[in-house]
């Protein structure tokens, strides 16, 4: 078994720039943009309280089942990918989308706000 120990990975031609092959080694995906920019775990009912989480510092309850996840170091602009989670069957409805912060409601099967008991978000794109 191999083990390769590295404490940074930079591209060769530009430091900013890592690409992996794809599975049928004829495309590429860029390492960076790939990589999780913010994450995390959340309990949305009573006092929101933040199990785990990256890049995140904090999560503001706007009211029942509606929750604005703040990053510490924000994204370039508001054209990331947002991934929001619920444990219960929910559809999230993002309606507020900036590059410090994105705002998202939890609105249950029968259309009317929910709080979430497990909920997180995982947000893909640029940092600033």
């Amino acid at each position: 078994m191999s083990e390769i120990l590295v404490n940074k990975i930079s591209g060769k031609t530009s430091a900013n720039a890592v690409t992996v092959t794809g599975e049928n080694g004829s495309t590429q995906t860029s390492l960076q943009k790939g990589l999780a920019k913010a994450t995390v775990n959340f309990n949305g009912t009573g006092t929101v309280a933040i199990r785990t989480s990256m890049n995140v510092d904090s999560v503001l309850d706007n009211g029942t089942g509606d929750y604005t996840v703040n990053f510490t170091n924000s994204m370039s602009d508001g054209n990331y990918s947002p991934a929001a989670f619920a444990e219960q069957i929910v559809f999230h409805l993002g309606h507020t989308r900036t590059a410090s912060a994105y705002q998202f409601r939890n609105i249950a099967h029968e259309a009317s706000a929910q709080d979430i008991t497990h909920g997180g978000l995982s947000n893909f794109g640029e940092l600033a």
